[in-house]
């Protein structure tokens, strides 16, 4: 049976809390397939699975098994017609209304991949299926049970939840999430291009915001449809983002093109920025030096993306860098796999050359604004942006030595920070990563 007809069999088939009988034979079976020791029930129905794979830590990946005593009304060929006694005694219809069969068949499928995979990682997984999550006993009960005593402590423990996100998008929270408390959450889409060198923010960012990095349309691993690819187009993309992860009012922190839109977005649509962070971008200029940084990117960026190459690719990147000897392989090799996509071609022939005039509209802006620049950025010279900072009353100028155009992850110490202090007004304030390059 496939992962997408499991799972529209266990929403066919929804129990009730601490009823999940069914539910867990197959969590269960499915386990013993696939080769782990596995024990049934824990703490009431619970399954844990035990697959031991030499030393190392140990993980536990955890899927709750429960349905809601509630009429689905879907309209699906798939929909449950379901009835079930709840604790009181009464007769209720059931219906998975909360995304449990879709956690049980993701972590169905994970085991099984991880199984097969056994040479790429060393340790011990704990696969656990947990009943009456919906009553907040279930977890409880299995520990009370000896989960930990009998199956052992886990280094980690990693839960997933479905969430109203577009399709395809995985979205990471270091740290509690959907708990029924204020806790924020980590959203990653799409892993290439520039959002992997935020990868020494997003947990310390996350401590006190909500943070979403994206992809936008044409850049990364990203769809690239045929379409004009503008600042007005990003801008949408951004808006049906926040519009898709019901996010009214935002942070924007634009690096390079990504300041760009930010401020593009946040001129046209003032009601949905709180603040605007300008990482080393958002500024294009007719001065000198922002001309000659951007025609030299341009002669690299034909270069990476004619021939794409580690060699071509890295020299591209090292000129980014203050310090080239701390560009790792990793990044190297993630830009070579995306300008290695033939319909990355198109994209980068398909940028029109309308004029925005973001100088004009930068001090009409209703948010208050950080301008975050470094010394040794070679696109856009910092007394370029200085001159602009200083045409905006009340805004910020923070310039950092030892670093280029990515402060964030040359200066993450720092960076992280400043950016702390110029958001930390609330405590449930949303930090939205608009951080793209021009030039993918």
């Amino acid at each position: 049976m496939s992962l997408a007809d499991l799972y529209r069999d266990l929403h066919q088939h929804p129990e009730l809390s601490f009823q999940e009988t069914r539910t867990a034979a197959i969590a269960a079976e499915r386990l013993r397939a696939v080769g782990f020791d596995t024990a049934e029930g824990i703490g009431g129905t619970g399954v844990v699975g035990v697959l031991r794979n030499g030393p190392g830590p140990t993980a536990l990946l955890r899927a709750d098994m429960d349905a809601l005593p509630v009429l689905e009304d879907t309209g699906l060929e798939y929909a449950s017609t379901a009835r079930g006694v709840d604790r009181d005694g009464h007769d209720v219809p059931v219906a998975h209304a909360c995304g449990h069969d879709v956690h049980v068949s993701c972590l169905v499928g994970a085991t099984t991949e991880l199984a097969a995979a056994r040479e790429t990682w060393s340790g011990t997984l704990l696969a656990v299926f947990q009943p009456a999550e919906e009553l907040a006993t279930g977890a409880r009960a299995m520990i009370d049970d000896g989960l930990y005593d009998r199956f052992g402590r886990p280094d980690v423990v990693l839960g997933q939840h479905v969430a109203p996100l577009p399709a395809g998008m995985l979205a990471l929270r270091a740290g509690p999430a959907f708990a029924g408390t204020d806790s924020m959450r980590i959203t990653l889409h799409g892993s290439g291009g520039h959002a992997e060198t935020w990868v020494r923010n997003l947990i310390p960012l996350s401590a006190k915001f909500r943070v979403l990095a994206i992809d936008y349309l044409g850049h990364g691993y990203t769809d690239k449809p045929k379409i004009d690819y503008n600042l007005d187009a990003f801008s949408k993309h951004l808006l049906d983002f926040m519009d898709a992860a019901q996010i009214k009012r935002a942070h924007l922190a634009g690096e390079s093109q990504g300041g760009q839109i930010s401020v593009l977005t946040a001129y046209e649509h003032p009601e949905r920025v709180d603040k605007l962070g300008l990482i080393v971008g958002g500024i294009p200029s007719n001065e000198h030096g922002y001309i000659s940084g951007q025609n030299r990117l341009q002669e690299l960026t034909r270069d990476a993306t004619g021939t794409p190459t580690k060699e071509t690719i890295r020299k591209r990147m090292e000129w980014l860098f203050h310090d080239p000897k701390i560009l790792p392989d990793e990044l190297v090799d993630i830009r070579l796999k995306i300008y290695s996509d033939p319909a990355m071609q198109y994209v980068l022939h398909a940028r029109d050359q309308k004029v925005y005039n973001l100088i004009e509209k930068i001090p009409k802006l209703q948010a208050p604004i950080l301008f975050f620049w470094t010394t040794h950025n070679p696109t856009c010279p910092w007394p370029v942006a200085d001159k602009v900072h200083q045409s905006v009353p009340g805004s910020r100028f923070v310039l950092v030595d030892k670093s280029g155009h990515w402060p964030q992850y040359e200066r993450p110490e720092e960076f992280n920070r400043t950016l702390l202090e110029f958001l930390d007004d609330s405590q449930d304030e949303i930090f939205i990563d608009t951080y793209r390059r021009r030039y993918w």
